[in-house]
C-alpha cells in the first residue's frame, strides 16, 4: 500500500508539473495575442488617420463639380472600403479581447486545479508518511512481543501481496 501511495505520488507530480508547463504555454500564447492586439490597433489608427486624409482631398476638390464629383465617388467608395476593412479589424479585436478572456478564464480554472492538486499532494504525503510511521510502529511492537526480526514479517506480507495483485 505503502508503494502504491508513493506511485500515486509520483505520478501526481508528474501531472502537477505538465500542468504548470501547460500553464506557461498558455501564458505565451496570451502574450502574444496581446501583441497581435496592439499591432491591430496600430493599424486600425493609421487607416483612420489615412480616412482623415481623403476625407479632405475631397473638401478641396468640391470646386471644380464634374472632377469633384467622380473624385467623391472615387473617395467615397474607398471609404466604405476602409470603413469594412476597419469594421473588420474592430471584429477581429473584439474576437481576440473575447478569447484573452476566455483564456484568463482557463488560467483561473488551471490555477484551481493546482491548488487542488498540491493539496492533494500534501495530503497524500501526510498519509504516506502516517502509513510508514504505523508500520514502525507495528513492527516495533511484533519484535517486542514475538523477539523476532519484524523485517521477516514485513517480507511475508510484501511476498502475499505480490501474490494478489498483477505485476506492472
Amino acid at each position: 500500500a505503502v508503494e502504491h501511495l508513493v506511485a500515486d505520488t509520483v505520478v501526481l507530480s508528474e501531472v502537477f508539473r505538465l500542468q504548470v508547463q501547460h500553464n506557461k504555454d498558455i501564458l505565451i500564447e496570451r502574450d502574444t495575442l496581446t501583441s497581435e492586439i496592439q499591432s491591430m490597433l496600430e493599424q486600425l489608427k493609421e487607416e483612420r488617420e489615412m480616412r482623415k486624409h481623403k476625407e479632405a482631398a475631397v473638401a478641396k476638390k468640391e470646386a471644380l463639380y464634374l472632377r469633384t464629383m467622380a473624385a467623391r465617388r472615387s473617395i467615397h467608395e474607398s471609404c466604405m472600403e476602409q470603413e469594412a476593412v476597419i469594421a473588420n479589424v474592430e471584429s477581429r479585436i473584439a474576437e481576440k479581447e473575447k478569447e484573452m478572456e476566455e483564456m484568463k478564464e482557463v488560467i483561473a480554472a488551471k490555477d484551481r486545479d493546482i491548488i487542488l492538486m498540491k493539496e492533494e499532494l500534501q495530503r497524500a504525503k501526510k498519509r504516506t508518511e502516517e502509513l510508514r510511521q504505523q508500520q514502525a510502529a507495528c513492527v516495533k511492537e511484533y519484535e517486542a512481543l514475538t523477539g523476532n526480526p519484524g523485517e521477516k514479517l514485513l517480507e511475508k506480507f510484501r511476498r502475499v501481496a505480490e501474490t494478489w495483485m498483477p505485476a506492472g
